[in-house]
């Protein structure tokens, strides 16, 4: 049930359309729905270099892997 459905009674037409809950609205994350449960998984940012901090823009999902001394 990952879906909202319904009849158009005019035309008899049937919609099924996605779920509002669906989409977090983060940029961020993979949303998906299986067997009625909604998940969010954060999007991998990790660019396996310990040199710089990896991040992910929630509104654009634009990831980045500012370098930094700190950690080397």
């Amino acid at each position: 049930a990952c879906t909202v459905d319904g009849c158009d009674p005019e035309t008899g037409a049937i919609q099924h359309g996605p779920l509002p809950a669906l989409d977090d609205g983060d940029a961020c994350t993979t949303d998906t729905c299986t067997a009625g449960v909604i998940a969010h998984a954060p999007v991998s940012v990790d660019d396996g270099v310990d040199c710089t901090v990896d991040a992910c823009n929630t509104a654009t999902g634009a990831i980045t892997h500012a370098p930094t001394d700190a950690r080397c």
